[in-house]
């Protein structure tokens, strides 16, 4: 049979191959078998309070608050704790909006009205467990550089030859489950209106303004390809890293 020496086998594909599961099904091909734990859990919270002043004046206000958290278990169960080929994801979001308005009836034929809202969304989603640097624990240099970058998952390993599987950061093409996302996004809207009546005529004018930001933390996790053929690191002429 054929077989790779031991003593040629690089050492990070040494500690990365050790985090893998053995099967759970007999055969080479789709052998093993999971069943992650995953829990969702999702709130709404509505209030509304009017109040009116007098018979011109009518005040109204409003709170909402909308908090969910998710949790998606890596695929590979470890009793032991983590297993970086497949970490998992947690999900936090939360979104909470408060709102004042206000109605005037100044005279039989002018009416003001006018409202302040806000709305704060924030989702934020890293790897489950204790934020080791996995990257760096199998040997891959320079895999987590804090604090600017706050991944800390494997970078993803792509096995092409024989079509055999991926690890890592994703499983699937373009999957950044096990990356860190954070997303802040505020929002303010300030409404003025006014309507005043003249005989036949109707006029009505006012102002809208709104400040939408924009905060967000994201990367695209990096990703290393073994097809079968030569690494860069072993080509000719290439010196290493």
């Amino acid at each position: 049979c054929n077989f790779i020496p031991a003593n040629r086998i690089n050492q990070v594909a040494r500690n990365i191959l050790s985090y893998l599961p053995m099967p759970t099904l007999p055969g080479n091909v789709n052998n093993y078998f999971a069943v992650p734990d995953y829990k969702s859990d999702f709130h709404k919270i509505d209030t509304k309070v009017t109040y009116n002043a007098s018979s011109r004046l009518n005040l109204n206000g409003r709170f909402s608050y909308l908090p969910a958290s998710e949790l998606a278990a890596g695929l590979y169960g470890d009793p032991g704790g983590e297993n970086p080929l497949a970490l998992g994801t947690t999900l936090d979001s939360n979104v909470s909006s408060a709102a004042i308005s206000a109605t005037n009836i100044v005279s039989s034929n002018f009416v003001l009205d006018g409202l302040f809202g806000f709305t704060r969304q924030h989702t934020y989603q890293e790897p489950p467990g204790k934020g080791t640097c996995w990257g760096d624990t199998v040997g891959i240099r320079n895999a987590c550089q804090p604090p600017l970058q706050r991944d800390y998952s494997m970078p993803r390993i792509d096995i092409f030859t024989p079509s055999w599987s991926s690890y890592g950061n994703g499983i699937r093409v373009n999957d950044n489950t096990a990356s860190v996302f954070d997303y802040l996004d505020p929002q303010w809207q300030w409404v003025m209106n006014a309507g005043w009546n003249k005989g036949a005529h109707n006029v009505k004018f006012g102002v809208d303004v709104h400040r939408l930001h924009m905060n967000h933390y994201e990367i695209t996790a990096p990703s290393f390809n073994f097809t079968g053929g030569a690494t860069a690191l072993n080509l000719p002429g290439v010196a290493p890293a």
